[in-house]
């Protein structure tokens, strides 16, 4: 009975396909079993190597690094992060130009651009260093940065240290890049001397090179998501996908990131924020006291008092010229060139006509109410006065265009003014390239030192003050140098080291040329722009680099434009100072006869301010009419 049921339940058919399916599953298994094992070993060491999705590609042309580029811009449009490092060759103490630059996008790519090989800075590649909305990360790019603009004159800019991040999430970065890749990320870097020295000139890199290079870049991207994401020490990193790709993320990372963008982290010693970059740790000073009276860092006079007082200046007849602070205020009423009409808010009336009236929006915005508070970030605390075209050029602008204007004055917390520092500096050196002004280079140096005359002094001074803690043996030597440069004298008196010490070292560049007048001199032509080209420069900068929302209302990119064609309707400006703003239409009329400069003197222009200015005739002090220092 049981044989019929079990005969009948498998019949030849049925055991011959269940024999061909067990035999297909048993070669399947065979085939691919060495392959699927590669994976399974693959899987698990991603997820206990954060490196281990590291894919370097060697790029020796120009086409090879304009299809890099691409590919790394691809992966920074939901990500706008850059692993950024570079190498050179030093031989004898003496720095090769950069010779390797290292680009590591999030997925593991790493473009390793043998710029020693190029011979140049491709327009693609400079393009993609110079986008501020993509950051290159990494422990102290911003020396590499600076190697790239001294080798290639590539201006770097979106440069952040890590070391930053690290401190803002409650740790100590120590160890350089080593130390924070081993701490964050539980990966142990090679750096042997043998591979951190080796000819990165070399014909072909080695493959220890390639992959040495390739870690040095990829880390900081890997520790970068790490210190933003967030994951446990040495545990596995799971890329949250879904969360970069929503729409916003990277201006969510350019908001966290602000406040550390091109600031070295050598200046900031203490704190988690960048505003604590100019206070001094008191427990630092404790434990490491310092044997000179020097600050250790530079001292920034904030105002907490009101700046913008917002006491209001009438014509006679009423009309308001201008806007100004307590003090002037009570200065014209002081000497009975003005009445009090309101105390609050306070308000004065000139008791003379003014040589300038309210005109178009140039003159509206003098006489506006100012806020108290940075313009960029919105901060009342404390705050200080931002020159947006910096005083460097603007001191070699003509009269009419740098006296008593308050619209390129505005507000900045600490925190903002020392970001837009940085950003100034990167713009200064563009514009040293384009405008053929070299910063730092002998004509851009008002003084020289002589050694001989130094070495002098300074001998004369030791002894002075120190002859009998001197060993005998260096005594004579100082007495030396000091008989060697006084070849009349036979012996060392008190009377020759009083005179040596007296010694001036310095003597006068007579081809000093700074920086900034170079700059002024090359916009002063009419094919350049003018001056108000210049200016119009430095604003749109402000505004691309800082991005300020509380900014004054009428304050515009054009504002001395519309200025110095209002003087020039009203005859209140010379025709050359007009050529040189860039108004060169306005000075051909001047010139030709069709409106006149006459009452057009230093006294005139002394007071002018675009609203209220006193006559060229009064007796007042040449005091400034708008709220400026």
């Amino acid at each position: 009975m049981t044989e019929e049921n079990n005969s009948d339940r498998f019949s030849p058919v049925d055991l011959f396909f269940a024999t061909t399916v067990g035999l297909g599953l048993v070669c399947l298994v065979a085939k691919y079993r060495a392959s699927a094992l590669q994976r399974l070993k693959k899987n698990v060491k991603a997820l206990t190597d954060p490196l281990a999705h590291q894919n370097a590609v060697i790029i020796n042309t120009t086409a090879e690094c304009d299809n890099i580029v691409n590919k790394l811009k691809v992966r920074c449009e939901d990500f706008g992060v850059l692993g950024f490092d570079c190498e050179w060759v030093t031989v004898g103490g003496s720095r090769h130009r950069v010779a390797l630059l290292q680009l590591a996008a999030k997925d593991g790519l790493c473009a390793l651009i043998r710029i020693c090989k190029l011979n140049h800075i491709p327009m693609d590649l400079q393009a993609l260093l110079e986008d501020t909305s993509i950051l290159k990360v990494g422990v102290a790019p911003s020396d590499d940065a600076k190697y790239l603009f001294q080798d290639y004159g590539i201006m770097v800019r979106g440069c952040l240290d890590l070391r930053h991040l690290v401190v803002q999430n409650g740790g100590k970065p120590k160890g350089g890049l080593a130390g924070l890749t081993e701490n964050i990320l539980g990966v142990k870097l090679d750096k042997s001397w043998h591979i951190r020295c080796s000819n990165w000139e070399a014909e072909t890199l080695e493959e220890r090179q390639i992959d040495y290079a390739a870690r040095d870049a990829l880390v900081g991207m890997e520790i970068f998501k790490v210190l933003i994401c967030g994951r446990n020490r040495r545990g596995p990193f799971f890329w949250q996908r879904n969360r970069w790709k929503r729409q916003g993320v990277n201006e969510r990372i350019r908001e966290m990131c602000r406040p550390y963008v091109e600031m070295k982290y050598k200046h900031r010693q203490v704190g988690s924020s960048a505003g604590d970059a100019v206070k001094v740790s008191s427990e630092r000073m404790t434990k490491q006291p310092r044997t000179n009276n020097k600050p250790l860092h530079r001292a920034y006079m904030t105002r907490r008092t009101t700046m913008y007082h917002n006491c209001y200046m009438q014509a006679p007849d009423g009309e308001v010229l201008c806007t100004c602070d307590r003090k002037k205020s009570e200065w014209y009423v002081m000497k009975n060139l003005a009445t009090v009409v309101s105390e609050e808010p306070f308000t004065i009336r000139l008791n003379f006509e003014p040589a300038g009236r309210v005109v178009d929006e140039a003159g509206l915005f003098y006489t506006q109410v100012k806020a108290n508070c940075c313009v960029v970030c919105g901060a009342t605390d404390s705050y200080l006065r931002k020159n947006i075209v910096p005083h460097e050029y603007r001191k070699h602008f003509p009269k009419v265009m740098k006296d008593h204007t308050s619209h390129d004055v505005l507000l900045m917390c600490v925190d903002c003014h020392l970001r837009s520092n940085v950003h100034d500096n990167h713009f200064r050196n563009r514009l040293a390239i384009e405008c053929n002004a070299p910063i730092g280079a002998s004509s851009d140096i008002k003084m020289y030192e002589i050694p001989e005359v130094k070495h002098v002094r300074l001998a004369a001074k030791a002894l002075l003050l120190s002859s009998h803690k001197i060993p005998e043996q260096r005594r004579k030597q100082l007495e030396e140098v000091i008989l060697n440069f006084y070849e009349d004298h036979s012996e060392v008196t008190e009377e020759l080291l009083q005179e040596a010490v007296k010694e001036d070292s310095s003597v006068m560049n007579v081809g000093y040329r700074p920086h900034g007048l170079r700059v002024v001199q090359y916009f002063s032509s009419q094919s350049s722009g003018g001056l108000v080209e210049l200016e119009k420069l430095w604003r749109e900068h402000f505004l691309e680099t800082m991005k300020p929302r509380f900014l004054p209302k009428l304050w515009s990119v054009t504002h001395n434009h519309r200025r110095l064609s209002q003087r020039a309707e009203e005859n209140r400006v010379l025709a050359q100072d007009l050529t040189v703003a860039g108004l060169g239409d306005y000075a051909h009329l001047l010139k030709s006869g069709s409106p006149t400069v006459e009452n057009c003197g230093d006294a005139d222009l002394a007071f002018s301010d675009d609203c209220a200015v006193l006559e060229s005739n009064s007796e007042a002090e040449p005091e400034y009419v708008g709220e400026i220092e």
